[in-house]
């Protein structure tokens, strides 16, 4: 019953995008360098696709992560955002207890987009730069200003998800979960974000480290005796999945430091 749902939400999202046709043209779109074309295209895939969203490059894993989730439960939200930003530079909400998001000047001109779809760019770089007033995004990735700005925080990553689209976050053991808490939620139907430290995903077992943290989509877990087998979606490529084996609960849990479930407001 909830994927005949989200189909239908992609349904609705991909026939909205195919209407879309703004008003303006050429170089009066709010990102002159990309074509309606090619933001349509691209946008088109991210709907379709939302397991090949990526963050390229950019240190930006929670926007690209939460717009996984949005792409998956409100599509029809996520493109009338990423029109109004890409049209106009300004995705202005219908409720007045979200501010609105505005695009920098300095991204708009931006030619170099760093392995991210047009679509991509346009959404998660307005976004990043909308959750750092001050700095901004400077779009230099490996740079060590970009990596301090592509922080999020999640307590961003809820507020935008359950402000912004008809999302809401499930109660949960943020920190205390365990295995069983995990797979209930999935078999819910819930999209599962995890707070990761990643460090023990490459070295599991090693030492935390505090500059080595990601977020992922949870897809899948399985215990099998004491090993355990987990499926996430990475932002950081764009594979379906990838599946990574812990031997033991502890590393797991030394892994997954926090979890956040969502799934669609009726």
């Amino acid at each position: 019953m909830m994927e005949n749902g989200n189909n239908i939400a992609r349904a609705q999202a991909l026939n909205l995008l195919n209407k879309f046709n703004p008003k303006c043209s050429g170089l009066a779109v709010a990102f002159p360098g990309i074509s309606v074309d090619e933001f349509k295209d691209s946008l088109i895939k991210m709907i379709e696709n939302p397991s090949e969203i990526t963050q390229s490059s950019h240190p930006i894993c929670g926007i690209t992560t939460a717009l996984k989730v949005v792409a998956i439960l409100d599509p029809v939200a996520l493109v009338k955002m990423a029109a109004q930003l890409f049209a106009n530079g300004v995705y202005q909400p219908k409720s007045f207890l979200v501010s609105k998001i505005k695009t920098s000047k300095s991204l708009t001109v931006e030619q170099e987009r760093f392995g991210l779809s047009p679509a991509e760019f346009v959404l998660q770089t307005s976004i990043k730069a909308f959750y750092n007033p001050i700095t901004g995004y400077a779009n230099k990735p490996k740079t060590v200003l970009n990596n301090w700005q592509g922080i999020t925080m999640p307590y961003q990553i809820k507020q935008f998800l359950t402000g912004y689209f008809r999302i809401q976050l499930i109660p949960a053991k943020t920190f205390l979960h365990s295995i069983r808490d995990i797979q209930k939620h999935l078999s819910s139907g819930n999209q599962i974000i995890a707070w990761t430290s990643w460090n023990q995903f490459k070295n599991p077992g090693g030492k935390f480290k505090i500059t080595q943290q990601h977020y992922v989509l949870i897809k899948e877990l399985k215990q099998v005796d004491k090993k355990i087998y987990l499926t996430i979606d990475n932002p950081k490529n764009r594979k379906q999945t990838e599946e990574f084996v812990f031997a033991n609960d502890k590393s797991f849990y030394k892994a997954i430091i926090g979890i956040y479930p969502f799934k669609k407001r009726k």
